[in-house]
């Protein structure tokens, strides 16, 4: 059995170096960004050059499912007890209804503040990403421009005026 999955394992990346070889010469060139024909060689190559991040969407599928968790798993807690039994001593038992309110309350705060600080970090990506892709090409490694001095002609200064109004 160890032999047919070794096998296996070889072929399979065999097969990963040939789609990945494809991949670099047909589908990942920029210069065929729009020109593949494919919508699923596009989706490719914008897959691969990062065109669109795909963890925002992700994070906000597991935000909402954490969200929906902690509150039916909170609310089953209400309804709950815990037995703690005692070798030859018998048992007692705790309702779990402060744990389903904490949960049920706590749960989607906390879980809402890793989603933000998490989303923040996305977001300055994303900006950052924004602003590069607005540069003119070839600038970024570019020395600031030299700021322009123009030579303004000097004016005489305008005549003294006494307390009257009169020039002098």
């Amino acid at each position: 059995m160890g032999s047919a999955l070794s096998t296996l394992m070889i072929i399979g990346l065999v097969i990963g170096i040939a789609a990945t070889v494809f991949l670099y010469v047909k589908v990942m060139p920029r210069k065929n960004d729009g020109k593949l024909g494919s919508n699923f060689l596009q989706f490719l190559h914008d897959f691969f050059h990062f065109k669109h991040f795909y963890i925002e969407d992700i994070l906000k599928f597991l935000f909402t499912l954490g969200t929906c968790v902690c509150i039916a798993v909170g609310f089953m807690l209400l309804f709950g007890r815990i037995e703690y039994y005692y070798y030859g001593y018998g048992s007692y038992g705790q309702s779990t209804f402060l744990y389903g309110l904490l949960l049920m309350a706590g749960g989607p705060f906390l879980l809402r503040i890793a989603y933000e600080l998490t989303m923040m970090l996305i977001m300055l990506v994303k900006n950052v990403s924004d602003i590069n892709g607005k540069l003119k090409p070839g600038c970024h490694n570019a020395p600031a421009p030299e700021p322009v001095v123009q030579d303004v002609p000097a004016q005489d200064a305008p005549a003294a005026e006494d307390d009257n109004g009169a020039e002098s």
